[in-house]
Order: C-alpha cells, then structure tokens, then sequence
C-alpha cells in the first residue's frame, strides 16, 4: 500500500519528506528541522519521519486511508506552530558541552582518573543539573563505567528520601540498551541541593564515593542575614 505525498511546508527551507527506505536527510516541518539542526542527537530522534512512518501511526490510531493526507499535514502545521510560539528558540534539555568548552564543573573520583561531570544543559529553570562521567586526561565524555551506579542519599525534608534504587540514564529511560549508547553521549539528571553514592562494583570492589549536587543562588528570593541590632 503506497502511502499519501505530502504537500511542502510553509517554509521554503523545507523539502518533501523521503521514501521510507531512502535516505532521511529532509526535515518535513520546523520542528523536524531544529532536531536535525543540533550539534548532538537526540535520544528517540533517529531523523525526519516519512510520510509512511505517519501513515502508520495515524493507521494504528484508527484514521482512515482517505484521511491520511490531511492528517500528516495537519501534524505538520501543529508541528509549525509549536516553533513559532517559542520564536524560533527552543530550549534543549540535555545537550552536552562541545568538545573545547570549560563552561562545566567536575568531581574527581577517587583512584581514578575520571570524574563526575556537571553542567546546566537547559536544566537550570527545573532546578536539576545534568551529569555525565569524564575522562580527566583525555578531557572527553565516557558513558557510565561497568559496575557503577548512582544512588540517591535519602535527606530528610527533599523528595529524594522517597527515591531507591539505582538511578537510570536518560538513555536507558528511553530504553536504549547500554550497547546501543553512542560513546560519551548517556547522560544522568540531578536534582540541585541532591547527595548521591556512586556504587563502584568492579574487581576489586572500590569504597562507595559520596558527592553533593550545589544549589544555584535564586537572586530573586530573601534569604536570611546575621541578625545585629541596628543592621536591619
């Protein structure tokens, strides 16, 4: 069954989607396009679907054959829309530091040459940091060693004393099995203010490394200052 040609986009950057077996070079919206335009991948992004692939969702949720047309360019247009609200600049989650860029802070790991690495990777207005694993001499990311695991450290008063067992990657949230990680792209997220146990199971067996995750300066609420009579 051949399925429905679909029409270009309002932008005049934009091309028709592809053939399902050919290439997916063209993006097929706005959105489509900003993915394709990032330094890194994104996880569940693979490229641009094609019209077949829509053919078949919109299948599974019960259109109609004569209805595909108009709902691959109605998913387009929302897809349109969604960029023009947010004037073209989308805030990513997750994007790592380019390779070069110092503008990140790292916990060295005892014995090792490696390191906790943070950043604020878009996360900063959630209050969360992103995470990764660093080589120190090479100065590259590595995805999560064999036999490491992070654990939360319950503290009273924070939500993390509801939370147990190890803590999974972005990556292997979306299920991406650990051998299908692309090197240095798996990525942890944790809360500011958090403390963590990095579990270290290998032979032999390393003591367990306790860290903590800062908490960013809110300049736009009061804290507390000594009180001294007169000062306030």
């Amino acid at each position: 069954m051949s399925s429905p040609s679909r029409s270009p986009t309002p932008s005049n950057t934009l091309a028709p989607r592809t053939a399902r077996l050919n290439a997916r070079v063209h993006p097929g919206n706005d959105w489509e396009k900003f993915l394709m335009s990032l330094d890194q991948p994104i996880a569940g992004f693979s490229g641009p679907m094609t019209d077949e692939d829509l053919a078949m969702r919109f299948r599974s949720q019960g259109y109609s054959e004569q209805d595909f047309e108009r709902a691959i360019h109605d998913h387009d247009s929302r897809c349109n829309e969604m960029v023009r609200r947010c004037n073209g600049q989308i805030v990513v989650m997750g994007v790592k530091p380019k390779h070069g860029d110092i503008d990140f802070s790292v916990i060295p790991i005892p014995g090792t040459r490696l390191a906790i690495r943070i950043w604020d990777g878009g996360a900063e207005a959630y209050a969360l940091y992103m995470m990764d694993f660093f080589h120190l001499d090479e100065q590259t990311a590595i995805n999560c060693p064999a036999g490491y695991s992070l654990h939360m450290v319950p503290t009273p008063g924070t939500i993390g004393i509801l939370i147990d067992g190890p803590l999974n990657s972005w990556e292997t949230a979306f299920g991406i099995r650990p051998e299908d990680i692309l090197p240095g792209e798996e990525k942890f997220c944790l809360p500011e203010g958090s403390r963590w146990c990095l579990v270290r199971r290998e032979a032999p067996k390393q003591p367990d490394f306790f860290f903590a995750i800062p908490l960013r300066s809110v300049s736009k609420f009061a804290g507390p200052v000594p009180f001294r009579p007169g000062s306030v």
